[in-house]
């Protein structure tokens, strides 16, 4: 029984979409699970989409729908983004149908302090017409993976102080992984 994912009995790729609704706004989804291997794709995508409509003229809402979960390095790429917004934009990244599972991820690393939750199935602002792209899958050097990795769990810890202690070991070994990987040593 999965009472905090309804969609947890249904085979869902992991995959990033996206559709632009006008006027800067963006909605993106989360298909599966937000990951290490997709968190770069979905970075460039929201930097791309940023870029496009220029500083204080975007506004993102995250779809969570069909995301099963988030690890720690998808959600400090989520934290780069709504920081990003809320500094651009002065408007907060609008969370919308997250299930109990990834709004206690939310809650437990920061985020959902400076993000703006919409109640589960809420009929909130996704258009039922959206035209959603699916974003492809970024090749990545695992050289550019190790410091967006790095990058996202600093983040983390500079959102809230209790990731210090969460992440202190993951950080070491990332950065470990770099300076072996940058002497070109096998990991």
């Amino acid at each position: 029984m999965s009472a905090t994912n309804p969609n947890a009995d249904q085979q869902i790729v992991d995959s990033l979409r996206f559709a632009e609704l006008g006027d800067g706004i963006v909605v993106l989804q989360v298909h599966g699970r937000g990951s290490f291997a997709n968190s770069v794709a979905f970075q460039k995508l929201a930097e791309r989409l940023a870029a496009k409509y220029g500083k204080g003229n975007y506004f993102f809402i995250l779809d969570l729908d069909k995301c099963a979960t988030m690890d720690s390095t998808f959600l400090g790429a989520l934290a780069s983004l709504a920081l990003r917004q809320r500094k651009e934009c002065q408007r907060s990244v609008v969370v919308v149908n997250a299930n109990e599972h990834t709004r206690k991820l939310l809650d437990t690393l920061g985020i959902s302090r400076f993000v703006e939750m919409s109640g589960p199935k809420a009929p909130g602002p996704v258009p039922a017409n959206a035209q959603f792209q699916e974003e492809q899958a970024q090749d990545v050097s695992k050289l550019e993976r190790i410091v967006h990795m790095i990058e996202t769990h600093q983040t983390l810890c500079e959102v809230d102080s209790e990731n210090q202690a969460r992440f202190k070991s993951v950080l070491q070994y990332l950065r470990e992984s770099l300076d072996r990987e940058q002497r070109g040593e096998e990991g």
